[in-house]
C-alpha cells in the first residue's frame, strides 16, 4: 500500500447509513492524500497503518488561545456587565419572590379563620423563613410583604434586625440599599436611622414602638377594609421613592407602593394571579421530574443491559485526517465568541451613553443582540472548508447528519436513561453551594454575592419582549451553537487525537475533557461546575451512541427550556 493512501478501516464508508450527506470517497482521496503529505504541518504521520498525531505548531497555539480563554471565562463573565456589589437587586431577592408568591398562594386558596389576611399559626407569613438572613434587598423584601400580610410589628422588627446585622457586621451599604433601607422605613413609619450609625441591640429594644399582633376583630374586615387600616399604619411615599422600590423589589416594590394608600386590590389581583402560576407551574415541574426518576431508572437499567452485552454499540464514525482542522476551528470559536460578547457590551455602552450606566438597560439591550452573537458564531465554520475539507465531509464529522425527529427521540431516551446521572450533578452543585455559603461572611451575605446563578436571571422579570428573547437565545440558539462546536467540532478533534489509546479511554478522554472546559466556561461559577458537566456528559455520550448530533441539539434544548422556565415562573 502507497504511503499516501488511506487505510481502509481508518475511513468512514462514503456515506452513513440512513444519512442525507452526499458520498464523496472518491473526490477526497486526493485531500486525503495532500493531507499526509502535508503532516509536519497538519499533525499527522502515518506508523503502522494507522495515522498518528504530532502536533504541529497550529495545534499548540489553537490549545494555548483555548486554555487562555477558558482561563479567560473563569475569571470574569462579559455576558453580565459590571456591578458594584449589593446593586444586583432582582437575583437577590429570588427567595423572597418565591415565599411571596406560595404565601399569596395560600391566602387566595386556604385563608385562616376564613377570613383573607389573618393572622395565626397557620397564616400565610409563616411562609415568609429567613427575614433575618440574606442580602439587603431580601430582607426589605421580607419587611415589606410582612407589612402587607398585615404583621406590621414583624416588618419593623426585620428592618430593626438588618440595622443591628449592618453594624455587626461593619458593611457599607451601597448607596441604591442605603436608599431602598430609607424608603423602607419611611414606609413603616420608622425613625430614618443610618445602618451605619445603629447600635446593636437585643430584641427588648424600645428603640421602636410597635403595634401587636393583629387580633381577632381584625380577621373579619373585608379586602377593603384591611387596605384602608394599612393605608393608616404607613408613611406615604414620593412618586420618585415609588418607583425605585418597584425598581429595585418588582412586584413585591409595587405591594410596598400600594400600601400607602390602600392600592393594594389590583395589585394583589395580579399578584394572586402570578402566583397560581408559579404554583402550579412548579407543582406540574415537581412532578415531571419524579415522573422523569421513575422512567429514567427503568431505562437506565435497560442502558446498562444493552451496553454490558455489547447490543448498544458506537455509531460514532472512525477517525479521519483532518481533525487538526477541528481543533482550530473551535479555538477560533472560542477567541471570537468571547471577543463578540466584550465588543457588544462595549457597543452598546457606547450607543446609549448615560442610559448604558444603568445596569438593567445594559444587560437588555446585550440580551437583545445575544442571538446576533451566537448564530453569527457559526461562520467559523468556513475554516475546515477553506483547509481543504468538503461541505459533504464536514457535516459527516461534526454531525451535521441524519433525521432530525428520529435523533431527536433517542436523544430523549438518553436523556430519560440518565436521570441518575444528572442527579448526581445536581446533589454535588447543592453540597457545594451549601459549603461556600459556610464560608460567606455576614458582610457578603448583606451585599447578596451569590455563590451561584446567571445573568438571564435579571431580564427574566422585564419586558416579556426580552423575555421571548431570552427563551430564543436560550432554547434555540445555543444549543444549536453549543452542541455544533463543542460535541460536533471539539469532540471530533478530541475522540481522533490519542489513536494508540484503547476505544474505552479514547471515549473516556473526549468526553471529560469536553465536558469539563463545556462546565467551567459558564457563568454559574465554581457551584455549576457539577450539574453542567454531567449535562454535558450526557450530552457527549448521546453524540458518541448516534453519530449524529441532532439528538444532543434537542436534548439542550429541551433542559434549557425547562431551566428558563422556571426561572421565569419565579422570577415574572
Amino acid at each position: 500500500m502507497n504511503e499516501h493512501e488511506k487505510p481502509e478501516t481508518d475511513e468512514p464508508s462514503n456515506a452513513v447509513p440512513g444519512s442525507d450527506v452526499p458520498t464523496s470517497g472518491q473526490a477526497n482521496a486526493a485531500v486525503v492524500a495532500e493531507l499526509v503529505n502535508e503532516r509536519s504541518a497538519n499533525g499527522l504521520a502515518q506508523a503502522g497503518g494507522s495515522p498518528v498525531y504530532r502536533h504541529g505548531w497550529t495545534a499548540w497555539v489553537s490549545w494555548l488561545a483555548i486554555i487562555g480563554m477558558v482561563l479567560f471565562q473563569i475569571a470574569t463573565n462579559q455576558l453580565e456587565p459590571e456591578a458594584p456589589a449589593g446593586e444586583d437587586a432582582t437575583v437577590n431577592i429570588m427567595d423572597a419572590q418565591l415565599q411571596g408568591k406560595i404565601a399569596m398562594f395560600l391566602e387566595s386558596v386556604a385563608p385562616a379563620g376564613g377570613q383573607p389576611g389573618a393572622i395565626s399559626d397557620k397564616s400565610p407569613v409563616s411562609v415568609l423563613q429567613g427575614v433575618d438572613s440574606g442580602s439587603v434587598q431580601s430582607r426589605l423584601a421580607k419587611a415589606i410583604l410582612l407589612a402587607h400580610f398585615k404583621d406590621l410589628a414583624g416588618a419593623r422588627r426585620a428592618v430593626e434586625e438588618l440595622d443591628r446585622a449592618i453594624t455587626n457586621a461593619a458593611y457599607q451599604p451601597t448607596a441604591s440599599q442605603k436608599r431602598l433601607i430609607g424608603i423602607t422605613r419611611e414606609l413603616l413609619q420608622m425613625p430614618p436611622v443610618e445602618p451605619a450609625a445603629s447600635q446593636p441591640t437585643t430584641e427588648s429594644s424600645e428603640a421602636t414602638q410597635v403595634p401587636e399582633k393583629s387580633t381577632g376583630a381584625e380577621t373579619q374586615e373585608s379586602e377593603i377594609q384591611r387596605g384602608e387600616a394599612a393605608a393608616s399604619e404607613v408613611g406615604r411615599l414620593s412618586p420618585e421613592d415609588r418607583q425605585f422600590l418597584i425598581k429595585q423589589l418588582g412586584w413585591i416594590g409595587e405591594l410596598g407602593a400600594g400600601l400607602q394608600g390602600g392600592e393594594t386590590a389590583a395589585v394583589n389581583q395580579d399578584v394572586v394571579a402570578a402566583s397560581w402560576k408559579t404554583v402550579f407551574g412548579l407543582v406540574f415541574l415537581g412532578m415531571g421530574v419524579i415522573l422523569w426518576g421513575l422512567i429514567g431508572l427503568v431505562a437506565g437499567a435497560v442502558i446498562l443491559y444493552l451496553l454490558v452485552t455489547g447490543r448498544l454499540r458506537s455509531r460514532f464514525e472512525s477517525q479521519t485526517l483532518r481533525s487538526v482542522f477541528y481543533l482550530e476551528t473551535f479555538a477560533i470559536w472560542m477567541v471570537s465568541f468571547v471577543a463578540a460578547q466584550i465588543g457588544i457590551a462595549v457597543l452598546v455602552r457606547v450607543f446609549l451613553g448615560e442610559a448604558g450606566q444603568d445596569r438593567q438597560v445594559l444587560l437588555s439591550w446585550v440580551m437583545y443582540l445575544m442571538p446576533v452573537a451566537f448564530l453569527g458564531s457559526l461562520v467559523v465554520l468556513l475554516w475546515p472548508l477553506l483547509r481543504g475539507v468538503s461541505v459533504g465531509d464536514l457535516r459527516r464529522d461534526i454531525g451535521w447528519y441524519g433525521n432530525p425527529l428520529v435523533e431527536g427521540f433517542w436523544g430523549v431516551v438518553g436523556q430519560l436513561s440518565s436521570f441518575l446521572l444528572l442527579a448526581a450533578g445536581f446533589i454535588a452543585t447543592i453540597i457545594i453551594v451549601n459549603v461556600l455559603n459556610m464560608w460567606r461572611s455576614p458582610a457578603d451575605e448583606l451585599a447578596g454575592l451569590e455563590t451561584m446563578g446567571h445573568p438571564i436571571q435579571e431580564v427574566l422579570s422585564g419586558d416579556f419582549k426580552l423575555v421571548l428573547v431570552v427563551f430564543f437565545a436560550t432554547c434555540v440558539c445555543a444549543p444549536l451553537v453549543e452542541e455544533t462546536l463543542f460535541r460536533g467540532v471539539f469532540y471530533r478533534y478530541l475522540r481522533d487525537v490519542w489513536q494508540g489509546w484503547g476505544a474505552v479511554w479514547k471515549v473516556l478522554f473526549a468526553v471529560l475533557t469536553n465536558s469539563l472546559i463545556f462546565a467551567v466556561i459558564h457563568p454559574q461559577g465554581i457551584a455549576g461546575v457539577p450539574v453542567l458537566t454531567a449535562l454535558a456528559v450526557m450530552l457527549s455520550l448521546i453524540r458518541e451512541y448516534r453519530g449524529s448530533l441532532w439528538g444532543s441539539v434537542t436534548v439542550h434544548a429541551v433542559h434549557n427550556f425547562f431551566v428558563t422556565l422556571m426561572a421565569y415562573l419565579l422570577m415574572s
